[in-house]
């Protein structure tokens, strides 16, 4: 009776087989996705966060995995996630867009990054294609320019504004502003 880990390891390989001819994750190589899983730590640690999210993104910028995964492990960096992005594109799961003209470096995402994650781990769930909700907030994030603003000497505020920001736009955003409590020591 010790054919009974041969027939798991059978299984295992039929399911890899069958989720790669059904088409079940447009494209994706459900296979050398959990490869890349097994292999890599920052990829294991990218991809059981990319699970644990309740909610599917369209996109995800570097600087913000960066800052969620350091929280959780210090010695994770930039370019190892960098790494991972390269190689979840090669496999079909979305596309990595080098960050310009004050737009950050981020991944587009082809299917549902939970989806991803879960499936990374071994979870059987569908790789469905981002929804077009999702896909119209990356056209409104498009739509944003970020403007640097020196406050103090040390410093810098960053705000991100419609590129078309009209007059009265701007006028009740500095309005806005002024009823901050900025200086509590003052009378007003």
């Amino acid at each position: 009776m010790q054919k009974i880990p041969e027939y798991r390891k059978i299984k295992s390989v039929y399911l890899e087989f069958a989720d790669l001819m059904s088409g079940n994750g447009a494209g994706i190589d459900i296979a050398l996705l959990k490869e890349l899983y097994r292999r890599n730590p920052t990829a294991r640690l990218m991809l059981e966060d990319f699970a644990r999210r309740g909610r599917n993104r369209a996109q995800t910028t570097v600087d913000s995995l960066v800052f969620r995964l350091t929280m959780e492990n210090p010695r994770v960096n930039r370019s190892d996630i960098l790494g991972v992005f390269h190689e979840l594109e090669k496999i079909g799961c979305g596309n990595f867009i080098v960050g310009r003209k004050g737009h950050p470096s981020r991944f587009q995402w082809a299917v549902g990054l939970s989806s991803v994650g879960k499936t990374a781990i071994g979870e059987e769930v569908a790789l469905e294609p981002v929804s077009e909700e999702e896909r119209g907030r990356i056209v409104r994030e498009a739509e944003l320019e970020t403007y640097v603003f020196p406050l103090r000497l040390n410093l810098k505020v960053k705000v991100d504004l419609p590129i078309d920001l009209s007059s009265a736009e701007a006028s009740r955003l500095a309005e806005f502003i002024k009823t901050l409590p900025l200086d509590r020591n003052s009378s007003d």
